[in-house]
């Protein structure tokens, strides 16, 4: 696994044409000519669908295996990528997509990996301006997972913390009715703000170029279906659609508590995983 940490800003504007370009935060480590080359990472994008080319390019320049014609070198950087979208997307929004946590040394992840993407993950949620999305795979027990317990311990009052449990179609069969009771924020570990519960596209289907329409269609279809429709789920907190407005709402309310004025303030979410 090779991840590059990324920071997606949008900027609501009036442009009647979105304009979305691409640089790099170098770390505090980098010095030199390594430095240099970072801050010169300039790229304009006509549409997302150039983003893989720019994420390969920059992976590439971070030195990063597995990146152009990198063959070897680190899993992770503590280098961000940073993506800015001005248009009209009705929001000013910072989203943080980091790698996820590592427990042991892999075969790609060695302890110098590992401590990079710990000092990554905790300079972000101690922002108190920072929304936490603790992302866990279905599968695996909530109580083992390390980013629940790591913003517990920034956010003791849970006021900022999502939880979003994915891949519900890998878990074994029988299983349906404990991700349920967590999905239902009535398990023995609760958050304040609950848990969503998603049914992502598979790779095939990124692959083919799924679109945002059949991504809905095909999440809704699969929890209106047996064994999920037997599961009482709170249609509120289920797929990505309800995500999205009730991130909307933690904004909103975020925003009136800290100034209660009308000025749109800048957010930052913060995407958190947890790995085996």
């Amino acid at each position: 696994m090779h991840e590059i940490p990324t920071e997606i800003i949008l900027q609501h504007t009036d442009i009647d044409s979105p304009q979305i370009s691409a640089c790099i935060i170098p770390s505090e480590s980098r010095e030199g000519s390594a430095l240099a080359d970072l801050r010169a990472f300039r790229h304009q994008l006509e549409d997302f669908q150039e983003l893989p080319d720019v994420v390969n390019k920059a992976g590439e320049l971070m030195r990063l295996g597995g990146y152009g014609t990198n063959t070897n070198g680190p899993s992770f950087a503590d280098d961000v990528l940073r993506i800015e979208y001005r248009g009209r997307c009705g929001m000013q929004l910072t989203i943080v997509d980091l790698p996820g946590l590592i427990s042991v040394e892999g075969e790609d992840q060695i302890e110098d990996d590992i401590q990079v993407v710990k000092d990554l993950v905790e300079s972000y949620i101690r922002n108190p301006r920072t929304i936490i999305l603790a992302v866990i795979q279905a599968g695996n027990d909530i109580s083992n997972q390390k980013i629940i317990r790591w913003s517990r311990r920034v956010d003791p009052s849970g006021q900022r913390t999502v939880g979003i449990i994915t891949k519900p179609d890998l878990i074994n069969e029988g299983a349906e009715k404990r991700i349920a009771l967590l999905a239902r924020n009535e398990d023995t570990i609760k958050l304040k703000l609950g848990f969503f519960l998603l049914k992502n596209p598979s790779p095939s289907e990124l692959a083919n170029g799924i679109t945002f329409e059949q991504r809905q269609a095909k999440e809704s279809s699969f929890f209106k279906s047996s064994p999920w429709k037997e599961q009482r789920l709170r249609e509120d907190h289920v797929g990505a659609l309800a995500l999205r407005a009730h991130l909307q709402q933690i904004r909103i309310w975020r925003r009136t508590c800290e100034d209660g004025s009308s000025n749109m303030l800048s957010h930052q979410i913060f995407h958190a995983c947890n790995t085996a």
